[in-house]
Formats: structure tokens, C-alpha cells, sequence
């Protein structure tokens, strides 16, 4: 939340902490969220920060080197056809020869992701870091992480680009994850592995319940799991 702070994003947190009808509420709250996950996060060694992040590709390629710089919400100068002056992703990650641009959004499970917004906020990364490929993150904000949604977001997105004049060429790498499938990931990476890890993984789960994001499956998923195994149960038995 620190950097939620700095960065000005204050409103949505004052506001949040004085509504009387749901007082210290902060499901709906975009940048706290945003700010408790990744920030934890670069508090992990370079090598892990980038294992986490890029497991999100079907075919990741973790960046050689560490991390040459990271900043929340930075402002970008946007293209000419954009309409506006900046652009303003979530978090950018810079690595010797590729910049991670992060675009969240709040919920997960709904429909949230703007194609022309990500498009604008990669073609502004690419106009800042010409020599370095981008690779764009969309997480939460999607009807669920299954290929064939983020492969249309994905289509989406390109094409918006190439609309406005930019052919993404082999500068652009793009995928999407709810936040519960990162969480996964970061589970699988901290799990077990000391006390100060699981006290870090410890309270990403809590930030992510804070917000209302869950980290546990569905329960009616849970309830369908439950009753296959009683169902194997008795017919192993009837044998």
C-alpha cells in the first residue's frame, strides 16, 4: 500500500476507510490491491521475481540478469493517434533487454480488461524502450484464463495496434491471469520453502482476501471434488 501512497493514489483508500455504510472495505479498491501483491513480490530475490511472473506464458523465457529498475504507476508519454498526453500502467519492470508493463484490474471472473487501453500502454513502453521487447501482463479483469480468452484478448489487442500504425513485429509479448492463478504461482514458488517465505506468502493471501479476491477454488468446484471421491469411495467398496 506504500506505494499506492506515494504514487497519489490516496482517494480510493480515504474514501473506502470513511464510507459509513462499509467502513474499512477495500474489496473495491484497484491500486491497494495492485500495490500489496507486487510490491511483496520485489521483495524476493530477481531471479524468483522473474520465475513468478513469466510462468504466466504457455512458453516462458526468463530474462538473463536482474531487474534494472521498477516503478508503480510510472507516466508515460502516449503516441500521437492516442488522444491523450501519458499513459499509466499499474507497474513496469525493466530487465536488461525486455520491460514488463502490468495492467490490473480489480475482480476477478468479470469482464474488466480494455484491448485499446493495453494496446496504448504497450505502444507507449515500446516509444520509451525501443530497443528492449515488451512483454504486457493483463491481471484480473478477465471472465476466467483459459487459452481461448486470453488468446482473443490477445488478438484483440494486436489488433488495436495495428490500427494505429504499429505493426507489433516481434517487439510485443502479451498474456493475462486472474489473480488467483498468479496467487497459485506464487504459492507454488514460497510454499514451505522458509518461515520469512510463508510469512510473505501469508500475507499476499491476506491482501488478496482483503480486496475479495479468493485464492481457493470455487465452492462448488470443492462440493463436485468432494462428491467424486465419495462416489469412488462406495463403488470401491460394492467390488
Amino acid at each position: 500500500m506504500l506505494n499506492a501512497i506515494l504514487r497519489g493514489k490516496r482517494w480510493g483508500i480515504c474514501q473506502s476507510l470513511l464510507d459509513g455504510e462499509n467502513e474499512g472495505n477495500f474489496e473495491g479498491i484497484e491500486d491497494t490491491l495492485t500495490a500489496t501483491v507486487f510490491e511483496r513480490l520485489l521483495y524476493l530475490p530477481d531471479t524468483e521475481i522473474a520465475e513468478i511472473l513469466f510462468s504466466l506464458w504457455s512458453d516462458p523465457c526468463v530474462p538473463i540478469g536482474g531487474i534494472v529498475s521498477s516503478e508503480f504507476w510510472p507516466r508515460w508519454d502516449a503516441i500521437k493517434q492516442d488522444g491523450q498526453r501519458q499513459r499509466e500502467p499499474d507497474c513496469s519492470l525493466e530487465w536488461p533487454k525486455r520491460v514488463l508493463v502490468i495492467e490490473s484490474k480489480r475482480y476477478d471472473y468479470r469482464n474488466m480488461q480494455e484491448p485499446m487501453q493495453l494496446a496504448k500502454e504497450a505502444l507507449a513502453a515500446h516509444v520509451r524502450y525501443p530497443d528492449k521487447k515488451i512483454w504486457l501482463l493483463a491481471v484480473g479483469g478477465l471472465r476466467d484464463d483459459q487459452p481461448l480468452t486470453i488468446g482473443t484478448l490477445r488478438t484483440q489487442v494486436v489488433q488495436f495496434i495495428e490500427d494505429l500504425g504499429y505493426g507489433p513485429g516481434d517487439w510485443l509479448n502479451f498474456s493475462a491471469a486472474l489473480w488467483r492463478s498468479l496467487f497459485l504461482r506464487i504459492h507454488q514458488q514460497l510454499h514451505g520453502g522458509s518461515p520469512e517465505r510463508d510469512r510473505l506468502l501469508r500475507d499476499i493471501r491476506a491482501g488478496l482476501w482483503l480486496h475479495g479476491i479468493a485464492t481457493e477454488p470455487p465452492g462448488w468446484l470443492n462440493d463436485l471434488v468432494r462428491l467424486r471421491d465419495r462416489l469412488g469411495h462406495i463403488t470401491d467398496a460394492s467390488i
